[in-house]
């Protein structure tokens, strides 16, 4: 079996690929593969019409820029006192989880 969820402010949902009666799916079938496709055309269908929303970063928690295997800096979140301390703390300008392109 492989599943995917995942969830928006206002949805949750989550996809199964497998079969009725236990069955190898192949060599590297992971939720993240087989089961993603499904997941993303649900949703892109539930939110084609929901304004795109941000949760806010709770207390506690800072965004830090971080290498990204040589595309550049990405985002990530940590516990204040257990981010690193080599690299710059970075706080979206409205204190939400934007993403990052």
């Amino acid at each position: 079996d492989a599943w995917f969820c995942g969830y928006q402010q206002t949805v949750v949902g989550c996809s199964w690929i497998g079969y009725d009666q236990p069955k190898n799916l192949g060599k590297g079938e992971t939720g993240g593969s087989a089961a993603l496709p499904a997941w993303i055309g649900y949703m892109g269908k539930v939110l084609r019409d929901v304004p795109e929303s941000f949760l806010p970063t709770p207390d506690g928690i800072v965004s830090v820029a971080v290498p990204d295997r040589g595309k550049g800096p990405a985002l990530e979140l940590f516990y204040k006192e257990n981010a690193p301390a080599e690299v710059e703390s970075v706080a979206p300008a409205d204190e939400s989880l934007a993403p990052v392109d």
